[in-house]
C-alpha cells in the first residue's frame, strides 16, 4: 500500500517525479546543477549513497 502511495506523484506527473526516497538536488554555491537518485536499497540506504555521491563531487552538502 505505501508502495503505490508513493508512485502517485510519478503517475500523475507522467514520470517526471517521484517521491520515492534516494533522490537528491546537486547545487554548487546554492545553484541547482542538476540531480542525482539512487535506488534498489532500503531508503535510508539509498539516501546515504546519494549523500556520500554529492559530496564526492564537491557539491553543497544536503
Amino acid at each position: 500500500m505505501v508502495f503505490e502511495a508513493a508512485l502517485s506523484a510519478g503517475k500523475a506527473s507522467q514520470g517526471a517525479v517521484t517521491n520515492l526516497p534516494g533522490g537528491l538536488p546537486i547545487r554548487f554555491g546554492g545553484r541547482l546543477a542538476g540531480g542525482i537518485g539512487v535506488g534498489s536499497g532500503t531508503g535510508e540506504q539509498d539516501f546515504d549513497v546519494a549523500r556520500a555521491a554529492v559530496t564526492a563531487i564537491g557539491a553543497d552538502v544536503v
